[in-house]
């Protein structure tokens, strides 16, 4: 078995394409990109009513995606530098 033989070449270079669009996908390069492909987006945000976090920036990992005025629920996942979370989009309950 050649190191040089096509088949190797054409994986290697596959698996570096791939690597490349997953991580092109994400935007973000600290994140699970494999995530991206079973459909969870990252969002940095801001807290506006929450003491703990207000100044803070925070990262939100979430099924699907979400508006800007959608309300969200939360459950921390890492309370690191960073404070990531998991979000969840629910419904306003105040719809015009």
């Amino acid at each position: 078995m050649t190191l040089y033989s096509f088949q190797n070449i054409f994986t290697f270079g596959t698996i570096i394409v791939m690597i490349f669009l997953l991580l092109w996908k994400t935007n973000l390069f600290y994140a699970n990109p494999v995530l991206s492909l079973f459909g969870y987006n990252v969002y940095e945000f801001n807290f506006k009513e929450n003491a703990t976090y207000e100044n803070r920036l925070c990262i939100g990992l979430i099924y699907g995606s979400l508006d800007d005025k959608q309300m969200i629920e939360y459950q921390i996942l890492s309370n690191n530098a960073n404070n990531v979370f998991y979000l969840r989009g629910v419904e306003n309950a105040n719809k015009p």
